[in-house]
């Protein structure tokens, strides 16, 4: 297909003071026309695309796809832009990929994607362009993610709200914002676990930020909101009668406030009946129940590295936490509901417990 094809509406013209600069809108058979370099990585396939998919099916607006027209040549017509050099995409590709993608499902459906078009570039300014736009651009993290969910989201609200609550266990040590900072937990994180205690109710686990929120906000409705927080103050209060949270001073040498510890022992918790009453919806740990949990030595060095794990070892975790719960125990030992215990090997550290790490390179 020719450059020439390749019109942008909604034209404005400018400089950076080295070279112009057209934004604007492409039309559809432009994304169609433009070029890929080698300097690129590989389209990525829809399963990665799911969610820059739905924003187009959804009309909601992305963030202008980057673009070098290896010339300056164009035309002006009704106040549209004609690029006729060739144009190589430098940032946007996983954007103009998912453009076709929509375009094949919903082929009379419009596309607009908005564009930032360098003129006379060459492959090797692209190529230190697309560096530069893909390592030191970060990502917003996780838990800033979730925060802006809170006033749209009744679910995150409530986890706003608690992790600001004088009497909540994990009160400001959760982290809301950009960079972790001295909070010993993430936003994402306790969303994550949060919905793993519950998921003998509400079925799913995901790593995606929207599907959790999602997950969150049907427990709620499912449980109620006053029981879906009382099973988040409980939970944290059997974590700090049983191993303390509210003085620790390191988070490095505290097992109990790990993610992967956290995440199997939630697991472990939705698991067991005996943890709940109203219908499976309210957990509740009386004390001997507590008393078993503390039979689980965190600080013993295999368990305190275990806590830090991911994948497979926390299925390694978990049958050390129901060995020591039964310990000593003649009968009712705890069973878990199915007869038997559902791996958690899938599990990944949300990227909400790091920090924010480059955005990976389009």
């Amino acid at each position: 297909m020719s450059t020439s094809s390749i019109r942008i509406t909604c034209p404005g013209l400018e400089s950076d003071g080295k070279r112009k600069i057209l934004r604007g809108v492409i039309e559809w058979d432009g994304i169609s026309a433009l070029q890929v370099a080698d300097y690129q990585r590989e389209a990525m396939p829809f399963s990665s695309l799911k969610s820059i998919f739905q924003a187009y099916v959804d009309t909601d607006n992305l963030p202008d796809i980057e673009l070098g027209m290896r010339g300056h040549r164009y035309v002006v017509r009704d106040n549209v832009f004609y690029l006729q050099d060739p144009v190589f995409i430098i940032d946007g590709l996983q954007r103009t990929t998912a453009a076709r993608l929509f375009r094949e499902k919903y082929p009379g459906k419009p596309i607009r994607l908005g564009v930032k078009v360098y003129f006379d570039t060459t492959k090797e300014w692209e190529r230190e362009q697309f560096i530069i736009l893909n390592t030191r651009r970060v990502r917003v993290s996780a838990d800033k993610i979730i925060y802006n969910r809170h006033e749209t989201s009744k679910a995150v609200g409530d986890l706003y709200s608690l992790s600001e609550d004088k009497s909540f266990a994990l009160r400001g040590k959760v982290s809301w914002r950009q960079r972790k900072g001295s909070a010993f937990i993430g936003a994402f994180a306790l969303a994550k676990i949060v919905c793993a205690l519950h998921v003998h109710k509400i079925n799913g686990l995901s790593s995606q930020h929207d599907a959790v929120v999602q997950h969150l906000d049907r427990i709620r409705k499912e449980v109620g909101d006053q029981i879906f927080r009382d099973n988040i103050r409980t939970f944290f209060e059997v974590v700090d009668a049983c191993w303390g949270v509210r003085h620790i001073q390191h988070y490095e040498k505290a097992p109990q406030i790990k993610f992967g510890f956290l995440y199997v022992l939630a697991r472990f918790l939705s698991e067991h009946g005996e943890f709940w009453r109203s219908d499976d919806k309210r957990l509740f740990v009386d004390v001997p129940l507590r008393d078993a949990l503390k039979k689980f030595k965190i600080y013993e060095p295999t368990h305190a590295n275990l806590c830090s794990s991911t994948g497979r070892a926390l299925d390694q975790l978990r049958d050390y936490l129901v060995i020591a719960v039964n310990k000593g125990k003649r009968g009712k030992r705890l069973v878990p509901r199915s007869g038997r215990y559902v791996s958690l090997e899938a599990l990944d550290e949300p990227e909400g417990e790091a920090t924010a790490q480059p955005a990976a390179a389009e």
